[in-house]
């Protein structure tokens, strides 16, 4: 790809994968002056950088929900994932919100992606299909038919949780009657669930 590309790069320290180890893999192959990385960014600026991007590439082969995903396509911008990745959210990739890569030729893949990046709509097909309540409706379906199916008693529909950037209970009757199990689980795992 050729230097006149901006690329940067988000992502969370994992273990022994960290910022530097990011950077010296770059000195080694001598790209090293050819991107701009940001570790550890803040939800806020994630979301930014979202939208001033003309594409977002997720290069994770296996990956939850990747969460990622959605935040960029509600920031207008195309996401592009491995035609053979395994991450929950690639089911919202279409010819409207970005594009699958092969696993060859890449950089002609990316600059084509970049170059049609205006063709696509990410945004409006994200208002129109993606939203917490609808995500936890299937949900809440999905496991009150196993639940019903072993025999088990269905009591109550599970709660509409959002991320920002971490899952939070969105209404304040449902924050309210799970205060008592959110303190049961501080106390007896000592993992805080939720914010303050």
């Amino acid at each position: 790809m050729p230097d006149s590309v901006r690329v940067l790069l988000i992502g969370q320290d994992n273990g022994d994968r960290t910022g530097d180890t990011i950077r010296a893999e770059a000195c080694a192959y001598g790209v090293q002056n050819r991107f701009e990385l940001l570790v550890n960014a803040t939800n806020a600026t994630v979301l930014e950088a979202f939208c001033r991007s003309k594409t977002t590439v997720i290069f994770s082969h296996r990956e939850g929900s990747c969460v990622a995903v959605v935040e960029s396509m509600f920031a207008n911008t195309p996401v592009g994932v491995f035609e053979d990745a395994e991450i929950g959210s690639r089911v919202y990739i279409n010819e409207s919100t970005g594009r699958f890569f092969q696993n060859r030729n890449l950089g002609d893949q990316l600059m084509d992606f970049i170059a049609s990046a205006h063709k696509y709509s990410p945004r409006a097909f994200a208002e129109e299909n993606i939203s917490c309540f609808r995500s936890t409706k299937t949900l809440n379906e999905t496991l009150k038919t196993h639940a019903l199916a072993m025999g088990q008693e269905w009591t109550q529909d599970i709660a509409v949780h959002h991320w920002r950037p971490d899952p939070q209970l969105l209404l304040a009757g449902d924050r309210a009657r799970m205060q008592a199990s959110y303190d049961d689980i501080e106390t007896r795992f000592g993992i805080t669930l939720g914010t303050d």
